[in-house]
């Protein structure tokens, strides 16, 4: 479904890191590159074990930094995108939600890419 896409969205979090997948996320994301897809990352402010986490990881993995988007930034594309792919960020991304919402646990900011009620 991916490689049909126009547009992909990756959402890292905390899972990906203990995984140490960053190098095959990456990977992936090259493979839509080059079948055209637009690929752009989308990075929690409290994704991973501290603030920047995800962005150290990704950069290691030798994801340009204008493909890395803060979450405030890129929210308002989810409504364009084909597929965001979550990758051990379940927690930060609740399909069933409206727009952005604070975590009663945590506080945290949460994207969603649903209208209420919905489940596209």
């Amino acid at each position: 479904m991916m490689a049909y896409a126009d547009k992909v969205v990756i959402a890292p979090g905390y899972g990906m890191a203990v995984a140490q997948a960053q190098h095959k996320v990456w990977e992936l994301a090259q493979l839509l590159l080059d079948r055209g897809v637009q690929v752009k990352f989308a990075i929690h402010p409290v994704a991973g074990r501290m603030p920047g986490h995800m962005n150290v990881l990704l950069a290691e993995a030798g994801v340009p930094y204008d493909f890395i988007y803060d979450i405030d930034d890129i929210n308002p594309e989810f409504a364009t995108t084909d597929v965001a792919l979550v990758i051990g960020a379940n927690d930060t991304v609740n399909l069933a939600a409206g727009p952005i919402r604070r975590a009663l646990s945590t506080g945290c900011r949460y994207s969603t890419s649903a209208k209420p009620g919905t489940s596209s």
